[in-house]
């Protein structure tokens, strides 16, 4: 899994690549402003005791960040 996102801040300028594992954290912490392009990479969890269903993140290949990114 090598693909690489194009990181955004809010005004649409681009920051920085990031692999999935960064864009992971960053979507999971709600900092994901908005998403430009198809999905490329679909990031699968654990399953939940309560339900059984099992949790799932789907990676843009262009996202916008909002707040501080480091």
């Amino acid at each position: 899994m090598h693909e690489r996102i194009l990181r955004l801040n809010i005004a649409g300028s681009p920051v920085d690549w990031l692999n999935w594992e960064e864009a992971v954290t960053l979507q999971a912490r709600g900092m994901v402003a908005w998403t430009l392009g198809s999905p490329c990479m679909i990031v699968r969890g654990g399953r939940s005791r309560l339900t059984g269903e099992q949790s799932q993140l789907t990676l843009h290949s262009i996202m916008a960040f909002e707040g501080r990114v480091y």
